[in-house]
């Protein structure tokens, strides 16, 4: 599990997400793009569905922490948001 951190707020999530949330901020900043992401996360211990808006103009670095004792293993529709993150990034790329 990896907690994203974006403008103050922690986004406790899978590995999986995370690393397709940060690539995605990744391409969408090589290409002067924007978009907003959902996923599923843990936001202050509680399950929640979470947007972030990603790429220049939105005022915020973001960075991963790895997290070694994580209160959960697993986080319902996860894999879902990170297939669609990625597909996301796939089209910008042109894969």
């Amino acid at each position: 599990m990896k907690d994203l951190l974006f403008s103050g707020s922690r986004f406790l999530t899978t590995d999986e997400v995370a690393d397709a949330v940060l690539h995605y901020a990744q391409v969408l900043a090589q290409y002067g793009r924007a978009d907003v992401v959902r996923f599923p996360a843990l936001v202050d211990g509680v399950a929640a569905n979470s947007w972030l808006a990603l790429g220049p103009g939105t005022g915020s670095a973001i960075a991963a922490v790895e997290v070694l004792d994580s209160p959960i293993e697993r986080l319902a529709g996860a894999h879902e948001a990170s297939v669609e993150i990625q597909r996301r990034s796939e089209r910008l790329e042109g894969v």
